[in-house]
């Protein structure tokens, strides 16, 4: 008989409800399963309870799925995944699971249903709310295990959708805006994860689409997933975008690898991202740690000129001899600036 999930277990194993011997396919099938109904934004009379449930199956999936961390898991149990960050000292990369928010369990799920190019999540969708691009090739997860479209219909039943047809109707409700002025401004369309709100806290971690720019008042406009058009700061919005890992001395296999930067953490300001490649792993990067491609739309921080700090600014140039972006802001005027001065 196949095991039954069992979410308050205290067993990873038991909580996803797969065997001790799971395929990365059965676990990843689980967790898919788990994740979706247990989703707050399924959840709405209960979503307190539900967000503890999603951050579990979420735990034990972040852990088992990756080789390193499940040996040790089988070996010593969670005892030995204690201390958060791991294995790259400083908290420098190695996501771990035990005491996960549910801003970390939100990218760890952004991540797995998001759009797959080469079997790697994509910057362009996230599955809660994301308009458009959904299909059986457009839903793959780690690994490039994709979903047929009984499994589409089962997941959009699920989030109580009405099925495959519910997507045309949220097309149709979208709003769409122009693009934005600015030159330094994300275009319409960027997929942004929200992080850092202090009136809306329920959207931080949820992903949205940008739907224009108002230069007068500083604000993006932004479609949250599964949720309202709302007026946001750049500060509290981090960009999905492609980078380049640099300077890791705990992990420098890591370096000239690409990531997918899935989130931010605003209580460590850092990144949370996806490393590509045949064993993908989830990341805590600091801004110096990841070099962004040139024409990516910027925000200037903890330069010496105070003027500058929150400046919307576009990267023209990566001097890499220099560890420097030539990077030009929205008044015209060109800089220089380390790779720690700038987010994405």
């Amino acid at each position: 008989m196949a095991p039954v999930a069992d979410v308050s277990a205290d067993d990873y194993y038991k909580v996803l409800g797969v065997s001790r011997d799971a395929t990365e396919a059965e676990l990843t099938k689980a967790y898919r399963k788990l994740a979706l109904k247990h989703h707050p934004d399924k959840n709405h009379e209960n979503k307190e309870e539900a967000e503890e449930k999603f951050k579990r199956v979420t735990e034990a999936y972040d852990t088992l799925r990756d080789a390193e961390k499940r040996k040790i898991y089988d070996q010593v149990g969670k005892e030995g995944l204690q201390g958060g960050f791991s294995g790259a000292g400083a908290g420098d990369a190695g996501f771990q699971g035990q005491g996960m928010t549910a801003e970390q369990a939100e990218m760890i799920f952004g991540s797995l249903f998001g759009g797959s190019q080469g079997g790697r999540p994509s910057s362009t969708r996230i599955i809660f709310g994301s308009p458009g691009g959904f299909g059986s090739q457009g839903m793959a997860g780690f690994g490039g295990q994709g979903m047929d479209d009984a499994d589409l219909e089962s997941m959009f039943q699920a989030m109580g959708m009405g099925g495959m047809g519910g997507m045309g109707s949220f097309r149709q409700a979208k709003r769409h805006r122009p693009q934005p002025s600015s030159p330094c401004a994300l275009v319409q369309g960027k997929t942004v994860i929200l992080h850092g709100l202090s009136k809306a806290t329920e959207h931080n971690g949820k992903s949205g689409e940008v739907m224009g720019y108002d230069e007068a008042r500083g604000r993006y406009e932004v479609q949250v997933q599964d949720g309202p058009l709302i007026w946001v700061k750049p500060t509290n919005l981090t960009q999905r975008c492609s980078v380049e890992i640099h300077g890791l001395q705990s992990k420098p296999e890591l370096n000239g690898k690409k990531a997918e930067v899935l989130g931010f953490d605003a209580h460590a300001g850092r990144y949370i991202a996806l490393s590509q490649g045949a064993s993908p792993a989830m990341l805590s990067l600091q801004a110096g740690n990841c070099i962004v491609d040139e024409g990516t739309a910027i925000r200037l921080h903890g330069l010496s000129s105070e003027a500058y700090n929150g400046i919307l600014a576009r990267v023209l140039e990566v001097d890499r001899a220099a560890g420097r972006y030539r990077v030009q802001c929205r008044d015209g005027k060109q800089l220089k600036v380390k790779y720690e001065h700038i987010f994405c």
